[in-house]
């Protein structure tokens, strides 16, 4: 039997939580599960969303502290996938999302694969990625 493989998938929190609430962070991070079950398609996955699993239980911890706990689950998990929103106004804060793109730096650094739901946002990662490592 092929192996299965454990996929993180990274979605919105700080931002989409203070400008839109528990409700729409929810839906984002299930939104972004149902995207990467489409691009994985047959393949052997399971899903892991770190918002749907931490954000009621690390509520009251600062944002580097939650960050290591990510950084441990990232480390559980065979490769991250980002994805992308249809809207624009939603897909900003993916694009912006600072916790996010610590998650691809962490598992760039850790040779932990990356996928993304389409080559714009790759391109958009990688080149950030690449300003932040310059700058230190």
């Amino acid at each position: 039997m092929d192996k299965t493989m454990k996929i993180y998938v990274c979605s919105p929190y700080t931002k989409l939580l203070r400008d839109c609430g528990e409700h729409i962070v929810k839906i984002a991070a299930i939104d972004g599960m149902q995207r990467a079950n489409l691009f994985f398609g047959n393949t052997r996955v399971e899903f892991f969303s770190p918002v749907l699993a931490n954000m009621y239980r690390y509520e009251s911890m600062r944002h580097d502290e939650v960050m290591q706990i990510c950084f441990a689950q990232i480390k559980s998990c065979d490769a991250i996938f980002i994805p992308y929103f249809c809207k624009k106004e939603q897909d900003k804060y993916v694009r912006n999302s600072k916790g996010i793109y610590m998650e691809y730096r962490f598992a760039k650094q850790n040779n932990i694969p990356v996928y993304f739901a389409n080559e714009k946002m790759r391109g958009l990662f990688e080149k950030v990625a690449l300003k932040g490592e310059s700058n230190g």
